[in-house]
């Protein structure tokens, strides 16, 4: 009977992890970090050994490379690891042997449901035909939420021996699910050679005009174009942050740069052949024209508010309209002026300035003089901070204000110590939770806004805590303390889990 059921067979799209549970059986648990759990590879679609797989078969479901390509999600992993690391995970995935490091906890990781999600019309298709209870490798990567061959919404895989699901649980999934999981597929087909894969999506860009002629990209142009993409095909809260991010764009271009020797998260990889195929039918995103001078007249765009230090540009304190001399140049450093604006005044050359303060002595008076300055506009920045946030604590006007804090923290702190205001946040142990006095409104936000993507995802309309702690990426602990540390909190988590967010 054994050599009869290793020669049935089953869907090709089946998982590895799937096939060997009914091939040879369910596994042990294994002990990883004091906990039991199933030995699982690539998002729970490998649990032996391929090879071993291939061998009780006797090669009836194809070689270890066979199984490796068509029945798992290793490929879609290895974009993620350096090519050291992706041949010996392939190595421990085909053989069981190696040493390889596990990625860490993504946010896209965190943001996807735990166990099996199947879709309603695959599953008992596979039942029917195959007489099996199949879990398909495309419905297990991270954040899909359609089958990509039906088009319909996947589901939490039923208890019981057979595949009963209600006529209601089949609902039609929106165009940009059924398409993400679409990509995603393709994506897992092109991990096979990510070199390759990197050249044609430098190809792609090149036709969408990201890559201008001359070999340079229009970095700018393609970060908020592709994030405003990505916030509209992912509503996952836990994703908004990483997309808001200042560099977020810039990982995928040096991706490509590097013909596919660094490593990326296959999510973003995914996105980007939506956003490719959006713009090869768009007109939106057109060639950037190359600057004039790529090393000489560029203005870059700071990304640190507040204060910007010695990038400042510092006021003229004299008349210009007058004409100065050597001699002036003790007075005009008494004035705040700059070594540059010296050197306009004077109709000198900055490297004379500089030598007549040094053979005259004046390098103390420079020193002091601009040391001064700086400390009167830290000074003014970090006080006009606290008068546009009066309710704000000494860390909230720090991000508001890194450079002033930074040059005051170093070099007038007795002023600084002094400079307490009378805060509106919680005290105590709520003050760790809730900084700021616009902390609790904004987790407040955060909550109902999950709460409505939750209930509209749900069938009764209503979401679960615990699916409440993966969208927000929060622990159930942490939702406890918001919870007890603010009524508005609380009213907002409330609703959420009624359903009336």
């Amino acid at each position: 009977m054994d050599s009869i059921g290793v020669a049935l067979p089953h869907d090709p799209f089946e998982a590895a992890s799937s096939l060997a549970t009914h091939v040879i059986g369910s596994l042990p648990y294994i002990r990883y970090g004091g906990f039991e759990r199933d030995a699982d590879l690539a998002y729970g679609t490998v649990t032996v050994a391929l090879a071993q797989l291939a061998a009780f078969a006797s090669g009836f479901f194809g070689t270890a490379d066979d199984i490796l390509a068509q029945r798992t999600l290793t490929n879609y992993c290895t974009f993620q690891m350096m090519p050291p690391m992706r041949e010996a995970f392939r190595q421990r995935v085909k053989t069981g042997q190696g040493v390889i490091r596990p990625s860490g906890r993504a946010p896209w990781m965190i943001a996807t449901y735990p166990g099996n999600l199947v879709c309603p019309v695959c599953e008992p298709a596979a039942w029917h035909e195959y007489g099996t209870r199949a879990i398909f490798w495309p419905h297990r990567a991270p954040m899909v939420r359609a089958c990509w061959r039906h088009g319909v919404q996947l589901v939490p895989m039923a208890s019981g021996p057979e595949p009963n699901y209600p006529a209601e649980c089949v609902r039609e999934a929106g165009p940009a699910q059924s398409q993400f999981a679409r990509d995603t597929v393709m994506l897992c087909q092109l991990g096979a050679d990510c070199g390759q894969a990197a050249i044609g999506f430098e190809a792609q860009l090149a036709a969408a005009g990201v890559l201008r002629e001359n070999g340079t990209y229009a970095t700018a142009q393609f970060c908020r174009s592709f994030r405003t993409f990505c916030k509209h095909a992912l509503d996952a809260p836990a994703l908004q942050g990483v997309f808001d991010r200042p560099l977020f764009g810039q990982n995928v271009l040096h991706w490509v740069r590097c013909s596919g020797e660094r490593y990326i998260a296959p999510l973003l990889l995914v996105l980007l052949l939506g956003w490719l195929r959006l713009a090869a039918r768009s007109t939106a995103v057109s060639p950037l024209p190359a600057p004039a001078h790529p090393r000489r007249g560029r203005i870059i765009k700071r990304e640190t508010s507040g204060w910007a230090g010695r990038y400042s540009v510092t006021p003229l304190s004299v008349d210009g309209r007058k004409h100065y001399g050597k001699a002036d140049i003790e007075r005009l450093l008494r004035a705040h002026c700059t070594y540059l604006q010296i050197a306009t005044l004077c109709r000198m050359r900055p490297r004379a300035v500089h030598q007549f303060i040094a053979d005259a002595g004046l390098r103390p008076l420079a020193v002091a003089t601009r040391f001064a300055e700086r400390r009167a506009a830290a000074r003014r920045a970090w006080q006009s901070a606290c008068q546009r946030h009066p309710g704000g604590s000494q860390r909230a006007i720090r991000k508001l204000e890194p450079r002033a804090y930074g040059w005051l923290v170093t070099n007038d702190k007795a002023w600084l110590l002094q400079q307490h205001q009378k805060t509106e946040a919680a005290k105590g142990w709520r003050r760790a939770l809730l900084p700021t006095a616009g902390s609790a409104a904004t987790i407040a936000e955060q909550v109902r806004q999950a709460g409505r993507t939750l209930s509209a995802a749900s069938r009764t309309g209503r979401c679960s805590k615990a699916g409440l702690c993966r969208a927000l990426g929060v622990t159930p602990y942490l939702l406890e303390r918001w919870r007890s540390a603010s009524p508005l909190i609380a009213t907002a988590i409330k609703r959420a889990l009624e359903g009336d967010a």
